[in-house]
C-alpha cells in the first residue's frame, strides 16, 4: 500500500480590528509499506506566517515507521527519521537552517459514524536539541453524506516553537474547520 496526502491551509483572522492570524501552508506526505507493518516515508511542507515573522519556512523529512495497530477501527503509526528546516524572517533576523530529527505519532480511530485523528510531531535541531518544534493536532471527520468522498473536519492545532523569532509567542493555537476529499 502507498499513501499520498496533499494538504493546503490558509489562515486569516481578526479580533477587535487586530490581525491575529495571517499564514499559509502547503505540503505533501508520501508513505510506502515495504514489508508487513514497516513503512518508509518522505514529506515536505512550505509555509509563511506574518504573525510569527516567518517569511518562509521549509521543512522536509524522510525516515522509517511502523504500524503498531492497523484494523477497521484504528490506525496507529510511529515514525522516526531525519529532517531539515530552513527559515527566513521578516524582522531581518539571521536565517535559521539545521538538520534534525523527525519523530511522529499518528493515530486515527473510528468512533461510530465519525473519525478522530491525532498527530504529534517533534522536530529538534541537531545544532541545539533545546531548539525544537512540537506540533499537536486533534480533529474529527464528519461525513457530509453517507458513502460520500467529502467530509467536514473540525479540530485544534497547537504549534509550539521553543526558540521563536524575537517578540513572537512560543505557542500558537488554532481552531479550524476544513473540507476533506478522500478516496481509495
Amino acid at each position: 500500500e502507498d499513501k499520498l496526502v496533499f494538504s493546503g491551509t490558509i489562515n486569516r483572522a481578526q479580533e477587535n480590528g487586530n490581525t491575529t492570524a495571517n499564514d499559509w501552508k502547503a505540503g505533501v506526505d508520501y508513505s510506502s509499506f515495504y514489508s508487513g507493518a514497516n513503512v518508509w516515508y518522505a514529506r515536505t511542507d512550505l509555509s509563511k506566517d506574518r504573525i510569527k515573522a516567518i517569511d518562509l519556512r521549509s521543512n522536509s523529512a524522510f525516515g522509517l515507521g511502523r504500524k503498531l495497530i492497523k484494523n477497521d477501527d484504528q490506525d496507529l503509526e510511529v515514525r522516526f527519521g531525519l529532517g531539515y528546516t530552513y527559515e527566513t524572517y521578516t524582522t531581518g533576523a539571521a536565517d535559521f537552517e539545521s538538520a534534525g530529527l523527525d519523530v511522529a505519532l499518528i493515530n486515527a480511530m473510528t468512533l461510530g459514524w465519525a473519525k478522530m485523528n491525532n498527530k504529534v510531531t517533534w522536530t529538534p535541531s541537531f545544532e541545539d536539541f533545546a531548539n525544537y518544534r512540537l506540533v499537536h493536532e486533534t480533529s474529527f471527520d464528519l461525513p457530509i453524506k453517507s458513502g460520500d468522498f467529502w467530509k467536514l473536519r473540525m479540530g485544534v492545532n497547537n504549534d509550539y516553537q521553543s526558540m521563536p523569532a524575537a517578540g513572537v509567542e512560543k505557542l500558537d493555537t488554532t481552531y479550524f474547520s476544513a473540507l476533506i476529499l478522500s478516496w481509495k
